[in-house]
C-alpha cells in the first residue's frame, strides 16, 4: 500500500507541474494572438451628398463620388451600407452596390446623381501591402 501511495503522489506532482506549465504557455499564446490580431473594423456614419459628383462616361454607372477618407489605400476594402431611410433614394439614382478604394477615398458610383442625401455607413478592412 505504501508503494501505491508513493506512486500516486508522484503522479499527482508530475501532473500538477505539467498542467501548470501548459496553462501558462496557453495564456502566453493567447496574449500573443490578441496582440497580433487585426483591429476590428468600426462603422463610420456618413451621408452621400447630392453635390461633388463627377461624370467619367463609364457605361451603366457614369457618375462617381469620392468620399474622402485620409488613411484609405487602393489595397483596402470598404463595405458601404445604406441606411433604411435612404434605400429609396439610392435605388432611384441607381447607386451601384459595389465601390472601390483609391488613395485617400472610397469611390461610389451611380447611374445618376442622387436627388437627396443618402445616409450610410462604411467599414474599412486594411489590405495587404505588396512589399
Amino acid at each position: 500500500m505504501k508503494q501505491l501511495m508513493q506512486m500516486l503522489t508522484r503522479s499527482r506532482n508530475y501532473t500538477d507541474t505539467n498542467i501548470g506549465e501548459i496553462a501558462q504557455t496557453t495564456i502566453e499564446l493567447a496574449e500573443e494572438i490578441d496582440d497580433l490580431k487585426a483591429d476590428k473594423p468600426m462603422a463610420i456614419s456618413f451621408s452621400i451628398p447630392t453635390t461633388g459628383w463627377q461624370n467619367d462616361g463609364t457605361t451603366n454607372y457614369p457618375y462617381y463620388y469620392d468620399l474622402a477618407v485620409s488613411d484609405v489605400t487602393a489595397a483596402d476594402h470598404a463595405t458601404v451600407t445604406i441606411a433604411l431611410e435612404g434605400i429609396g433614394t439610392a435605388a432611384a439614382c441607381g447607386l451601384c452596390a459595389m465601390n472601390e478604394t483609391i488613395a485617400g477615398a472610397i469611390r461610389l458610383r451611380a447611374a445618376s446623381v442622387p436627388a437627396a442625401a443618402i445616409p450610410a455607413e462604411y467599414w474599412l478592412e486594411t489590405g495587404r501591402s505588396e512589399s
